[in-house]
């Protein structure tokens, strides 16, 4: 059996890419230590996760983990699909806001 390597649309692409960019701010913001502490929680393999984002156009996002930003983080599924509106959630939002700030 040959390798067979899917070739995502651009939009496919572009939904990767707000994952990550979530993702990312996840840890900047110090939410989460790191992409272990949330593959841990949602039970996937961290590797697959590494896979998936230096090949976007070769792996695909699982529909569930948009779903796992949403419902554990407050991270907005419309967001990571469509790129429209807000990252946060209104309510995680509130929660920023009123965040000490690290020093």
């Amino acid at each position: 059996m040959s390798n067979v390597y899917v070739t995502n649309t651009a939009a496919a692409i572009e939904i990767t890419g707000r994952f990550f960019e979530a993702m990312d701010y996840l840890v900047a913001a110090r939410i989460v230590r790191g992409y272990k502490t949330v593959t841990d929680l949602w039970g996937i393999d961290r590797r697959n996760l590494a896979k998936l984002k230096a090949e976007p156009q070769h792996r695909t996002l699982k529909p569930e983990y948009i779903y796992y930003l949403e419902r554990d983080y407050g991270i907005s599924s419309r967001w990571v699909v469509t790129g429209r509106g807000r990252m946060l959630l209104p309510s995680r939002q509130t929660d920023e806001q009123n965040r000490p700030k690290m020093q």
